[in-house]
């Protein structure tokens, strides 16, 4: 019903305007010409308005569905957040990847430039590690190993999946990707986050999610 009111307003008032200008420019014009016209400009006008009205709420409807969007993303983004603060001070965790870890994520792919931190053999080759946030140069061989904050940033925030966003959530000792109204897409629980992370970031490389 809003769609023929708003057609024919701008109709009516596409003729009307043809009108008063017809009436000022040629006063003495055949009246059955001057309503052909105003009939004619009426129809045009009216289904220009047609066309006109599914394009403006074609628009709002993006905008709208792009605000709903936006607002679902700050407040995923707000509660992840928040998640990563917690998760940051819980003293379960080991403080990087074991060598083990490390080496999974080496062989997987993973950029070395993402770790935080480096095991160090000794010069006998002994399994004796060293642990040191810069490794120093001239070192014959080092091991990258990764923080919790470091495989955080390692994670997507959101993966899609047939056209639906699951979210990133972190709890304990479980890392889930979940969408409210889905099942979860995917989800690993081991003996703290860290070891869910490195979990989660084989499932990814494997999937060719990261």
């Amino acid at each position: 019903m809003k769609k023929i009111l708003y057609a024919f307003s701008i109709g009516f008032f596409g003729a009307c305007a043809y009108a008063i200008v017809n009436m000022l420019v040629a006063p003495k014009a055949d009246p059955v010409i001057g309503l052909s016209f105003f009939a004619v400009i009426f129809v045009v006008c009216f289904i220009f308005a047609l066309f006109d009205y599914d394009k403006k709420m074609k628009k709002k409807a993006e905008e709208e569905k792009r605000q709903a969007e936006k607002e679902q993303t700050d407040l995923c983004v707000s509660i992840l957040r928040k998640n990563l603060k917690k998760m940051l001070k819980m003293g379960n965790n080991p403080l990087c990847t074991s060598l083990e870890q490390s080496q999974r994520l080496v062989d997987l792919g993973i950029n070395t430039k993402t770790a935080d931190m480096s095991y160090v053999l000794s010069h006998n080759l002994a399994p004796r590690l060293t642990l040191l946030i810069d490794t120093p140069n001239g070192l014959l061989r080092t091991i990258p190993a990764w923080s919790l904050s470091a495989l955080i940033n390692l994670l997507p925030e959101f993966l899609k999946e047939n056209s639906t966003d699951y979210i990133l959530t972190m709890l304990t000792n479980r890392v889930v990707y979940w969408q409210p109204e889905m099942d979860n897409l995917y989800e690993s629980t081991e003996g703290c986050l860290l070891d869910s992370e490195v979990e989660t970031i084989e499932w990814l490389v494997k999937e060719g999610r990261l």
